[in-house]
């Protein structure tokens, strides 16, 4: 299916006014209807659907949600603006820009702009023309600074970017800051350059600001203390490590009720309901957007446009200031017609690959995104802010569109500072991570010797091949990782040893989603890689490498994983239909803490970060710590917030992520392989020629002696990167292990009791026969 026509349906169905959740659906499902050899059908769309809804992030956009109606339903933006008024409303321009001030707040306790602009409006609007100040301009000021609700954090543009692109919101929510506040006294400088040029009632302002003086400082802080506190027990508890953003969301909606119940009495428990059924309709709405938008995604990712627009827009420019600004101009036309949150789910699997391509940061570009939409916001056709003003002010749509011009004119000034000057972004993230400097290991280059671990395959002939194959190959880790190079070594000689008639195309970063297994049992992906975890919720018997403290060494895991046991899991995959083609590994998950660990004893109560899996909880807990799930992204934050006391990955992991720079030790427990899966669909296999079939095995097994020659190497630079980073690698002593052992022992018996004794029984023999060679 070509781009154009692809984009000018998605065009037609908009302009149709065809609902978005609806156009992204059928546009999703299409390609496969108009091509049938496009292998990602209707029922792959339910499921990407479905995956797309699977994210912990975005339990926290209803929680914000909700507690900005309960903060708008409760009625607390009259005694913001009162409070900033007392201290700026005898200057030039003072309510107008206590009006902006008050929008910022608001925008940090709502998360939404229409919220902001509903709340801070209603109240504010008719107070500034009472004043004296034309309606047009005070309206304009609440429609603009009202978009601040988006760029100021909380915002639910963030976590929805932070789950699309993959990355921490807890760092957008950080880098909005200084935007945001920028911004905002853009804002406020031409509202004292308006007032300047037209004039004051400065008789009717000063009986204004006279009166807040005569109800004193002391009631207007008493009145507004809850108020103002609310951004900062809602940062607060984020920056301080006590909890995560989808926690903090939870907390905002209680701190809400509390504030407004028992505090401002400003509604009752029979309000409660409403506010909450209200906060659900929008949700749904949101919700389905969220999921048709990331089967959208996943359908243009497989399409290759992202590739291809990448490659057309660095085509016409590799500088990166001509990059952003194509960039910025097309973000700005979309956020004209699309709301927020499709338009983040479009925009961000296409442009964040050119942002990176460029050199700039996921986080910052998500400030730059989320700064272009919110300017749509307030412009034509479909600017929320302008309908959401209009309809409270009764001034026509469009003459308020040009009343805002001038402040859109400033807003698009300081974007143009905030895209250019990453430090705007990324200088309070760098500040309040300790990362003064990014420390990324450079993975030793085998390339050179890639074509050697292919020497001795026999190549096809090219001619005897009655078809030409192209296969796409997934992951979730990013294109850095042993998986992304033991990958790309097996596409490489696929390519070169069938005469160019086998192409793989490789999707790391999880541009095909993180259900990519299901997506290769099922046959829409013919190949994937990952952790052995992927794969115990296909097929169980794969929870065998759960099992801590198995293997002496790395030769030992990797002479059980290549020799007779492979056979015996390959048996279970074939069931589950899958075909193991090999097996490579990054070597062992190590532990990383602040605190100093020689003993067991050194362990109790930490808390240390475990995925969420049973088996890993069973572990730790069984060690004395307190294990911990939480979301990966969250981990760095965590770590250097002290939310907990340490993790547990492999140096490829610890390193690429930068945990070396939050961490003092890096104790080695060797406790688990990080055993890295390579696999194909069973029906695909079994349906290929028995020469395609055999070039297939060899090139696996070349290409998994070639990872593993790419681990061996990274792992001694990975543990060089640490210890320049200050972190000290810490060696138990042999007695610390079998205590360790011993205690892990735990864990072999739930596996037994889950698995049964049989393909336990067969590991351990494996094992048992290289300890007695």
């Amino acid at each position: 299916m070509s781009m154009a026509l692809f984009f000018i349906l998605l065009i037609l169905f908009l302009a149709i006014s065809l609902p978005i959740g609806g156009t992204f659906t059928l546009l999703s499902v299409i390609p496969s209807l108009l091509n049938q050899n496009f292998s990602f059908g209707v029922s792959d769309v339910a499921r990407a659907m479905f995956a797309g809804l699977n994210s912990f992030t975005l339990l926290a956009v209803p929680m914000f949600m909700v507690s900005g109606m309960i903060m708008v339903k409760g009625g607390i933006s009259q005694k913001l603006f009162n409070f900033f008024g007392y201290f700026i409303g005898n200057k030039t321009a003072g309510f107008p820009c206590a009006v902006v001030v008050t929008c910022m707040f608001y925008a940090a306790i709502s998360g939404s702009s229409p919220a902001t602009v509903s709340a801070v409006g209603a109240m504010t609007i008719p107070f500034l023309v009472s004043m004296g100040y034309d309606k047009i301009f005070a309206t304009s000021i609440v429609t603009v600074a009202g978009g601040l609700g988006v760029i100021i954090p909380p915002s639910i543009s963030y976590i929805v970017y932070a789950s699309a692109a993959n990355c921490s919101p807890s760092k957008l929510f950080i880098a909005g800051i200084i935007p945001g506040i920028l911004i905002g006294v853009a804002l406020m400088i031409y509202c004292y350059i308006y007032c300047k040029k037209h004039g004051e009632d400065k008789t009717k302002l000063k009986e204004s600001y006279t009166k807040l003086h005569e109800i004193g400082l002391p009631k207007l802080f008493k009145d507004s203390f809850f108020a103002l506190l609310t951004p900062f027990i809602i940062l607060g508890t984020i920056y301080s490590g006590i909890c995560s953003p989808t926690e903090a969301a939870v907390i905002s909606v209680f701190y809400g009720l509390f504030v407004c119940l028992f505090v401002y009495k400003s509604i009752k428990f029979g309000d409660i309901a409403p506010v909450v059924v209200e906060g659900t309709k929008t949700y749904v709405n949101i919700l389905f957007v969220i999921a048709a938008a990331t089967a959208f995604a996943k359908i243009l990712t497989l399409l290759r446009y992202p590739q291809i627009i990448s490659q057309s827009v660095l085509t016409l420019s590799d500088n990166r200031y001509v990059v952003l600004l194509i960039m910025n101009i097309v973000m700005l036309v979309c956020g004209m017609f699309i709301d927020n949150i499709p338009n983040i789910m479009i925009l961000t699997p296409i442009m964040v690959p050119v942002a990176t391509a460029i050199g700039v940061d996921p986080i910052h570009f998500g400030i730059i995104m989320t700064c272009n939409l919110a300017i749509g916001m307030i412009t034509p056709p479909m600017g929320i802010n302008l309908f959401v003003a209009s309809g409270m002010t009764k001034i026509p749509v469009l003459r308020l569109a040009r009343a805002v011009v001038p402040f859109l004119v400033t807003f698009l000034i300081s974007l143009g500072f905030i895209t250019n000057i990453p430090g705007i972004s990324m200088g309070l993230v760098s500040a309040l991570s300790k990362e003064t400097t990014k420390t990324v290991a450079t993975t030793p280059t085998l390339e050179a010797d890639a074509d050697l671990y292919g020497a001795n395959i026999k190549p096809l002939n090219p001619n005897a091949l009655s078809t030409e194959y192209h296969w796409r190959a997934a992951m979730t880790v990013a294109d850095s990782s042993i998986n992304y190079k033991m990958l790309a070594e097996f596409a490489h000689l696929m390519d070169i040893k069938s005469g160019g008639r086998i192409k793989i195309d490789l999707y790391p970063n999880g541009q095909l989603g993180n259900e990519f297994t299901e997506a290769v049992l099922s046959g829409s992906i013919e190949i994937g890689t990952g952790m052995t975890t992927n794969l115990v919720d296909y097929i169980p018997q794969y929870a065998i490498f759960d099992i801590p403290n198995l293997f002496d060494d790395v030769t030992q895991m990797r002479t059980v994983l290549s020799g007779d046991f492979s056979k015996v899991l390959n048996h279970y995959c074939n069931a589950g239909g899958i075909q193991m083609l090999g097996y490579s590994d990054a070597g062992f998950r190590q532990l990383t803490t602040n605190k100093e660990v020689h003993t067991l004893s050194d362990l109790q109560g930490q808390k240390i970060r475990v995925m969420t899996d049973k088996y890993h909880i069973a572990y730790w807990n069984a060690l004395g710590a307190a294990a911990t799930p939480m979301q990966f992204t969250e981990v760095f934050m965590g770590l250097q917030q002290g939310t907990i006391d340490g993790e547990e990955n492999p140096y490829m992991n610890i390193v690429g992520n930068n945990m070396q720079e939050v961490q003092k030790y890096i104790v080695e427990t060797n406790h688990i392989g990080h055993v890295i899966i390579f696999f194909m669909n069973y029906d695909l296999y079994n349906s290929l020629p028995s020469d395609v079939r055999r070039l297939v095995d060899e090139c696996a097994a070349a290409a998994t002696a070639y990872g593993n020659a790419k681990a061996d190497a990274s792992i001694k630079q990975y543990k060089q990167t640490c210890i320049d980073a200050g972190a000290q690698i810490i060696t138990l002593e042999p007695s610390v292990i079998d205590e360790i052992r011993k205690k892990g022992i735990i864990v072999q018996e739930m596996v037994r009791s889950d698995l049964g004794d049989e393909i336990v029984d067969q590991l351990m023999d494996a094992i048992n026969k290289t300890r007695a060679k």
